[in-house]
């Protein structure tokens, strides 16, 4: 939790193992224990079956970009050498309906489309974010 306060981050007690796995260098997402829809945000019941009992299932961190754009402009000092970046919206493989705001890392602004394929990529885990990789092609 400490190292989550540095950050900026207040995770609630549904929220706190997403962090954790994140600064472990693990992508994870929560499920329901009782009919296994995943849901994002984590919450105290899940929206399909309103049982309370959440699994916290291990993603593979591969996905699809859903939505993306480019930032053009870095609003805080250590993003002004990055610019421009992709800033995208990725659905994960493994865990249906789940979409995650994230970075694609190491991306020429002609690589990033919709449906491109990305992987997680965790050499920022010690900041707890979520980083993907392109991993292919887009499958259009």
């Amino acid at each position: 939790m400490e190292r989550l306060a540095q950050l900026g981050l207040y995770p609630t007690k549904d929220t706190l193992p997403f962090w954790e796995a994140l600064l472990a260098g693990s992508l994870v997402a929560c499920q329901c224990a009782n009919c296994g829809r995943f849901r994002q945000p984590p919450s105290g019941f899940c929206p399909g079956c309103q049982h309370s009992a959440v699994r916290w299932q291990r993603s593979n961190g591969a996905g699809v970009i859903y939505s993306f754009t480019w930032a053009r402009h870095g609003f805080t000092p250590d993003l002004r050498d990055r610019v421009p970046y992709a800033i995208a919206l990725v659905e994960l493989d493994d865990a249906p309906g789940i979409r995650l705001i994230a970075n694609i890392l190491d991306a020429e602004e002609g690589q990033v489309a919709i449906a491109a394929k990305v992987v997680a990529d965790h050499r920022n885990a010690a900041d707890a974010r979520i980083d993907f990789v392109l991993s292919g092609t887009a499958d259009v």
